[in-house]
């Protein structure tokens, strides 16, 4: 009976081992970071180099109070750069980038630029509409408004270049007054 006893003695043992084996494979410790000012730091002054201390089991109760800081820990303050790091176009969005000494960092979008045009007329002449040019010297977008219609040409009298004869044509010229485009005519033979 004794050995009956023994027997289940030890299979119960042998599972309950098994269960505490599982249930400490499956406990993570806790880990924490406690961040401390230097004790030689003056009290007004913020510590230069803090001191980590990483904790990887619980402590019991009289651990902890050894582990117990002794100085109160330090705020960090950030103070962030700004950097554009995408910069804005006339027609999309950049991005600014505040990043902060401890590695800290947000972002912010920065509006697009709005074009910046030149204007350039263009009265109109003889044979084209007048317009208005407007291009962007940022990128380069240009737009056209229109003006005022083509003018036409303005024409002198006629002029005989080249007479005509019996046996020749002649020829006869008249000149815009504006754009000084040459029209010419061929007259035909006497006779």
């Amino acid at each position: 009976m004794k050995s009956e006893h023994l027997m289940l003695f030890l299979a119960a043992l042998a599972v309950a081992l098994s269960i505490c084996i599982c249930l400490l494979s499956l406990w993570q410790p806790p880990a924490a970071v406690i961040e401390f000012s230097s004790p030689s730091a003056a009290p007004t002054e913020e510590a230069t180099e803090p001191t980590e201390i990483s904790v990887s089991t619980m402590p019991s109760a009289t651990e902890a109070a050894t582990v117990a800081p002794t100085t109160e820990p330090t705020i960090h303050e950030h103070t962030y750069t700004g950097k554009v790091t995408k910069a804005p176009t006339c027609t999309s969005s950049g991005v600014r980038t505040y990043t902060c000494e401890c590695g800290a960092s947000y972002q912010e979008n920065i509006e697009p630029l709005a074009h910046s045009y030149v204007i350039a007329v263009r009265n109109p002449t003889c044979t084209k509409n007048g317009c208005t040019i407007y291009t962007c010297k940022n990128c380069g977008y240009s737009d056209m408004e229109l003006g005022e219609s083509a003018l036409g040409h303005s024409f002198g009298p006629w002029s005989v270049k080249k007479a005509p004869t019996e046996t020749t044509t002649g020829i006869a010229e008249r000149q815009c007054a504006r754009c000084q485009e040459t029209e010419t005519v061929t007259l035909p033979k006497l006779g």
